[in-house]
């Protein structure tokens, strides 16, 4: 399933986040400017997407980016939301060099308190879910 249009904020709305979150290295404010929406083809959780964006100074940058956007998933004991993922990408991975995704930031919405985490866009990932389900439809049914 892809996520519905109505979970997205509106490009202004996300130029916003994007410009708070991925502009702050220069003491200009000017906007990032979106170049292109892309929805992944499965939404897991979360709603999610797949945004081509212009840096400040000039860069071009492809971001995934989850959002709260209201959702709630904090079952089985090992989930904790987008807030405590994004937390742990902050926290831990992102002093690690080599870790990817890389943790590019996050934005806080002030009235609704939902956060949209931005990592870098990882060309050519699989999910591991798909991976495991690839192998074992591989193998045989059983045995005789």
């Amino acid at each position: 399933m892809k996520t519905p249009a109505s979970l997205l904020p509106d490009s202004p709305t996300l130029t916003l986040r994007l410009t708070a979150a991925l502009g702050r290295e220069r003491h200009e404010r000017r906007p990032v400017k979106i170049l292109r929406r892309t929805l992944p083809p499965f939404m897991c959780t979360f709603p999610n997407e797949i945004v081509t964006c212009q840096l400040p100074d000039g860069r071009k940058r492809r971001v995934f980016i989850k959002y709260q956007a209201g959702q709630s998933h904090e079952c089985y004991g090992h989930r904790g939301d987008v807030p405590y993922e994004t937390e742990v990408y902050r926290r831990v991975l992102h002093s690690l060099p080599n870790f990817k995704p890389k943790f590019l930031g996050a934005h806080t919405d002030p009235h609704t308190g939902d956060i949209s985490l931005f990592l870098e866009y990882v060309y050519r990932s699989v999910r591991l879910s798909d991976i495991v389900w690839k192998r074992l439809s591989r193998q045989p049914r059983g045995m005789a």
